[in-house]
């Protein structure tokens, strides 16, 4: 049984290209083990500015549906490699034609980042953007 890890709530002050404002939190949880977990904070009220989830990634896990986004709002998250792990994304996530899944690196303390925007109509964070493997 997967142990369920209430990772991260972020309090964010966003605007959704500049249509609305979220006050409240973006939940990300992860469920794994052992996986330790840092957040940074936005200080005061950053339009549109993705929010940093760090996940130092110490066994496979599964990246479960954001909670509290609004339409247009991003979110960010940087993973530290500590092996050969997979990351899975649940429902609410999807990947287009240029960026079709997600790879970790499999050399230890190597980073990558990836970045999903939420839509509401469709009721997806979708996948724009990954990059991987820096020191």
């Amino acid at each position: 049984m997967k142990k369920l890890i209430p990772l991260l709530t972020l309090l964010c002050c966003l605007s959704a290209f500049g249509a609305q404002t979220n006050s409240g939190p973006i939940t990300l949880s992860i469920s794994g083990t052992n996986v330790a977990v840092s957040a940074v904070t936005p200080v005061g009220c950053v339009t549109n500015a993705p929010l940093p989830f760090r996940l130092t990634v110490t066994t496979n896990i599964l990246v479960q549906n954001p909670t509290g986004g609004l339409d247009g709002q991003r979110i960010f998250v940087e993973f530290l490699a500590t092996s050969n792990y997979v990351a899975y994304f649940d429902t609410k996530f999807s990947f287009g034609s240029d960026v079709t899944g997600i790879t970790l690196s499999t050399t230890s303390n190597l980073v990558d980042f990836a970045t999903f925007v939420y839509n509401s109509t469709a009721d997806r964070w979708r996948a724009i953007g990954f990059t991987r493997g820096y020191q």
